[in-house]
């Protein structure tokens, strides 16, 4: 189902490839957090996308082959939010496997625990700081696998 808690999907993501799409419209922190990914987990299939209607063709033919999928949006987008992406997603793919991050260098109002209710699986804030995002990228990443961090 959409949205589903990383916990839940963590068994299907053990037999086969972890897809990743990354939807940032800066070229520059797309590059850095699939480096990041790459580095915690060289086996993930990450699809970068500077476009929600590319994401969406992304999670569409993953969602059309069963596949489980990691989702990290950041908030602001040339052409949306991260969080109107989110909506949408469970909308028009209702029965896809995914884990969706949000991403965001400003709250705007965004607080955590709605984020959660909603069904977002974690809140990431910006600037970027390499250490930060290794560190919630690690947990992340275990927690989407079923595994535990060092």
């Amino acid at each position: 189902m959409i949205g589903r808690t990383v916990e839940a999907i963590a068994s299907s993501t053990a037999t086969r490839p972890a897809h990743v799409v990354l939807l940032d419209d800066d070229p520059t922190h797309r590059t850095l957090l699939r480096l990041l990914l790459d580095r915690q987990d060289p086996s993930l299939v990450v699809h970068e996308s500077d476009r929600q209607e590319d994401a969406l063709r992304h999670l569409r033919d993953l969602a059309a082959r069963g596949m489980p999928v990691l989702v990290l949006a950041d908030q602001r987008l040339a052409d949306g939010t991260g969080l109107a992406f989110f909506d949408r997603l469970r909308r028009e793919q209702p029965d896809a496997a995914f884990t969706f991050v949000l991403l965001s260098a400003t709250r705007d109002g965004i607080e955590p625990a709605p984020l959660a209710r909603a069904g977002v699986a974690r809140f990431i804030e910006k600037p970027l700081r390499l250490a930060h995002y290794e560190r919630a990228l690690e947990a992340l990443l275990a927690s989407w696998r079923g595994t535990k961090t060092s």
